[in-house]
């Protein structure tokens, strides 16, 4: 089962682009969360496997929008980061990760605890 959620109610946070939570649930444990940021310049896309609770892939992204005639073109979005985690040992911090791209707006995470605000808005949302 699929549930969707306004990002921006979730964290009071507005962004330029807003925001959605996407969580699936296989029986009533969470299994995957997508969270998607809009952002003046493009997007950023967080998506979260869990196994047992447990987070053990992450991919991040970094999308831009394209320009046309020295402008934005809010059509046109192109992937300029991408970084797969692979997670061995979530309460150790233990995880492979594998880059490509270059990050060009975005912040860069130093650990897997820096995704679990994602992992506890997903909870709450889907049990409120």
């Amino acid at each position: 089962m699929e549930k969707e959620f306004d990002l921006v109610k979730l964290t009071e946070t507005a962004t330029d682009g807003g925001g959605i939570l996407k969580v699936w649930l296989n029986e009533k444990q969470i299994c995957k969360i997508v969270e998607e940021i809009g952002l003046s310049y493009g997007r950023i896309k967080t998506v979260i496997y869990l196994n047992n609770g447990i987070p053990i892939k992450i991919i991040e992204t970094e999308e831009n929008f394209g320009h046309l005639n020295g402008e934005l073109n809010y059509k046109e979005l192109n992937e300029v980061f991408r970084a797969t985690i692979y997670v061995f040992d979530w309460e150790n911090d233990d995880s492979k990760i594998e880059r490509t791209g270059k990050r060009v707006l975005s912040e860069g995470l130093c650990s897997t605890f820096d995704y679990e605000p994602i992992t506890q808005r997903a909870v709450k949302a889907t049990t409120e």
